[in-house]
């Protein structure tokens, strides 16, 4: 039942203004003025009259209040396309002779939201299941398409646990999966049944598109499609960059979206597993693009650092990216991907803050009691649904540790595992880099960002870490 108040004209706006004040106005309806009748009706969100009665005065404003079916306002009016989809699915399932009480189960699984690609429309992984669905194929992919206004549909599934994190995405409307994205000025093409796409990762793409690679080599080791590959040549401006792979489809179409994007002639690539990878000491900087864990890919990225010299300059240090170890001449930079939980093993909270770790200090090469923190059992990130892969929109430059966000920061508990997981990183890299360039090399967080969370206690973290060969000392006497 729907009420609403009955006021005199002159004193409509006064008592509608004071109603909402007291949000006791029904916004979803319109006021409407009675023919024949010199009243407003002013819709109200109560029957009780003795409630009105506090705000409005009875003795100045004569006032009845009365049930009145008024019309819906055109904010109410207007339908969003889900509430369309649901319209659409909800008539062609009572066209096809379903109960209500089925119908009402069924329409659960239509989706709120989804992702949309052009004419191609991904449903999330949960959307449309019961096998009831499967019975009114294609025609509920037919009102699908019409409700959404798209020639295509494809539903997510969970991530495969083969080597290449394959998408298994299901098209279950059109003739092939290719899309085109375009996000910074970068386009990328990709079949989206074949090749994964995690539009969170803008964030990502947005900060190295602000570092300054002039004139340096960049290794790309898990390129994809491009996702950093690109970014690196078309903004940062990337003398060269080795990018390897080893997803044939992701090969497709990282050829097509380097000549898309007219860098084809400054980028080589390596098909096949980056760990037989046979340059050496050629990089400036290593980006290690890998979840949940790059770990497997720090040897073969130390051993294509320079081991000395480099194109590095200081003003990049502030410029942060997803962890990896960045560095200023005569050092070099090592770009990674991680994911770890509050108790520091590696494997990923949402807030995209920034935490600032410039103060902690350097693990010489002497340090040699930094442990590994210890490991926990893991959900797998290959159970995890594409639609739960999301990151935050919000980007952050680097070049000042402030959090966009306005978000809490974490505990100082969190915070202190993530600093015993960064000097764990340290020690390991500077391991490696002595082993493979001989000598002594110290390593230094740089800070530690938080990009988002995958489950409780699983964070996915951006690390800095400052690489620097050591000048030997002679000591006294000697």
């Amino acid at each position: 039942m729907n009420f609403a108040i009955l006021v005199l004209p002159q004193k409509a706006q006064a008592i509608r203004k004071q109603l909402e004040k007291c949000d006791l106005l029904d916004k979803r309806r319109k006021l409407q003025k009675f023919s024949g009748k010199d009243e407003v009706a002013i819709p109200v969100k109560t029957s009780d009259m003795s409630i009105l009665a506090k705000h409005i005065d009875q003795t100045e404003h004569n006032i009845l209040l009365m049930e009145i079916d008024l019309p819906l306002s055109k904010a109410e009016m207007i339908e969003t396309p889900a509430e369309k989809l649901k319209r659409a699915v909800n008539h062609l399932l009572k066209e096809n002779g379903f109960h209500d009480n089925d119908t009402e189960k069924l329409i659960h699984e239509v989706p709120d939201h989804w992702e949309k690609h052009g004419d191609l429309i991904l449903l999330p992984c949960n959307a449309f299941r019961s096998a009831s669905w499967r019975c009114l194929s294609p025609s509920v992919w037919q009102t699908v398409g019409c409700a959404l206004k798209c020639n295509r549909i494809a539903r997510q599934a969970t991530v495969s646990t083969d080597c290449f994190r394959s998408p298994q995405v299901e098209l279950l409307l059109g003739d092939n999966g290719i899309v085109l994205h375009k996000d910074n000025g970068i386009s990328y093409t990709y079949d989206i049944t074949k090749c994964m796409f995690s539009s969170g990762n803008i964030t990502e793409k947005l900060r190295i598109a602000a570092f300054d690679c002039r004139g340096e080599t960049v290794v790309d080791l898990y390129a994809g499609i491009g996702y950093f590959t690109l970014p690196y040549l078309v903004h940062a401006g990337a003398k060269h960059v080795h990018a390897c792979e080893w997803n044939r489809y992701a090969l497709e179409s990282l050829v097509q979206n380097l000549e898309l994007n007219g860098v084809k002639e400054k980028c080589t690539i390596h098909a096949g597993d980056n760990r037989k990878l046979q340059l050496r000491g050629i990089a400036d900087r290593v980006n290690l693009g890998l979840i949940p864990s790059s770990e497997d890919g720090w040897a073969i990225a130390c051993q294509l650092l320079q081991p000395a010299g480099g194109q590095n300059n200081s003003s990049s240090c502030g410029r942060q990216f997803d962890f990896k170890v960045q560095s200023c001449q005569p050092v070099h930079s090592l770009y990674m991907f991680e994911n770890k939980s509050d108790d520091g093993s590696s494997c990923s909270r949402g807030d995209n803050s920034f935490q600032d770790f410039s103060g902690l200090a350097a693990i010489s090469p002497h340090d040699n009691d930094i442990q590994r923190p210890p490991e926990r059992s893991l959900h797998s990130l290959a159970m995890i649904p594409e639609n739960k892969l999301s990151y935050p929109s919000v980007m952050s430059d680097g070049r000042n540790h402030k959090d966009n966000t306005n978000r809490t920061w974490q505990s100082c508990e969190t915070k202190t595992s993530w600093s015993r997981w960064g000097q764990y990183v340290c020690k390991a890299l500077q391991n490696l880099l002595q082993k493979e360039h001989g000598g002594l090399w110290s390593a230094a967080v740089l800070h530690i960002q938080h990009v988002k969370s995958y489950a409780p206690h699983i964070d996915h973290l951006v690390l800095d870490v400052r690489c620097s060969p050591q000048v030997s000392q002679s000591l006294p006497g000697t």
